[in-house]
């Protein structure tokens, strides 16, 4: 009895330390996790400050030249120099900025909208109904200063009138992690390369065929892929969380799944299967 009593005493304090072993990492998991978001969320905020300088630059020299030519103008008004011909060019001039100036602020306007959903997604994620093609042009507003360096062509073949009622943060993650896996893994700096992007609806549910042509994956790496840390450039900076966290994702939040398939050296394609509509 006594010796059965040791035995049960070592076996409760020994699942006591695995317990809390499997909760401290569970712990650090998830603290890597929200760091990799928040991670992704400066990536975005950098791409699109830097994006957003150019039409805001170009419209203050705009704005900035047309105070300068209506000063030059007046003062020609003023003292009875202004020919009708320096005031037909003057109102040609105004009419070119103007247009100018207004195309640049809609740019602005547009990349602070896609700004504005993604990062409030990022930081707290809510289902709602919304619509997935813009959704996905809004994932390539925060590439797009990465892909005008890079000769990566994105063809995305969706139905524009999808609407789907789930986490909208989650799709970004989703599209996010996808299209910097590619970019990071799949092709070398200066590569040319197309990423496909095909979606449709079927029998309530959303399908996505994701596939770059890029370096491929390995046989052997292929089912470690959405283990969490693993990765093959952590020299680059890859932390072996993206796919991770799709993973999950997909699997405990959309009610889904996703599979891969590769060949070294001929690319890697993703197939995601998830509900159209997602309720608590």
């Amino acid at each position: 009895d006594v010796l059965n009593k040791n035995l049960e005493d070592i076996i409760l304090e020994r699942t006591k330390v695995l317990e809390e072993s499997l909760s401290t990492l569970k712990s650090t998991q998830k603290q890597m996790i929200e760091s990799e978001k928040m991670a992704a969320l400066g990536g975005l905020v950098a791409g699109v400050a830097h994006e957003i300088n150019t039409p805001i630059g170009i419209s203050l020299t705009g704005i900035t030249h047309l105070y300068d030519i209506t000063a030059s103008l007046k003062h020609e008004y003023k003292n009875d120099e202004m020919s009708e011909e320096k005031f037909e060019k003057y109102l040609k001039t105004c009419l070119e900025l103007d247009r100018t100036i207004q195309i640049n602020l809609e740019r602005a306007a547009e990349l602070i909208r896609s700004f504005k959903s993604i990062s409030v997604d990022q930081s707290s994620d809510h289902i709602y109904m919304f619509n997935l093609y813009e959704r996905i042009q809004h994932v390539l507003v925060s590439f797009h200063n990465k892909l005008k360096h890079a000769n990566i062509n994105i063809d995305i073949q969706c139905d524009e009138n999808i609407n789907i009622h789930t986490y909208s943060g989650a799709i970004y993650q989703i599209f996010t992690n996808l299209i910097s896996n590619s970019l990071m893994h799949g092709f070398e700096k200066g590569d040319k390369g197309n990423i496909l992007i095909k979606v449709y609806e079927k029998n309530k549910r959303i399908y996505i065929i994701y596939k770059d042509n890029g370096k491929g994956i390995e046989k052997d790496i292929l089912p470690k892929i959405f283990d969490p840390f693993f990765t093959t450039n952590r020299k680059a900076g890859g932390t072996g969380l993206g796919l991770h966290i799709i993973y999950n994702i997909i699997t405990s939040r959309l009610n889904g799944t996703i599979s891969s398939k590769s060949k070294d050296g001929k690319g890697v394609k993703f197939e995601i299967i998830f509900d159209k509509l997602v309720n608590k």
